[in-house]
């Protein structure tokens, strides 16, 4: 599933990716979430916040991900 793609994770479990990710794959070790598509994927719990206001901004338009953000009283940084 992950053939190809970027791919990141918590940076306490980058030395795990790297053992068990397709050799295909682009391990990204700096990055908060990437957008591979269909394929989202966020390197922690903070990270997922942070990856589905993103989610919720391409669906639903940057001011609702603020407000949203703004109702869960959470600092998101576009």
């Amino acid at each position: 599933m992950l053939d190809g793609l970027q791919i990141t994770t918590n940076r306490l479990a980058i030395n795990e990716l790297k053992e068990v990710a397709p050799e295909t794959a682009e391990i990204v070790e700096n990055a908060r979430y990437i957008d591979n598509g269909k394929i989202i994927l966020s390197a922690g719990v903070s990270a997922g916040i942070d990856m589905s206001l993103y989610v919720v901004s391409r669906l639903f338009g940057e001011g609702r991900a603020k407000n949203t953000a703004e109702l869960m009283e959470y600092d998101w940084k576009v």
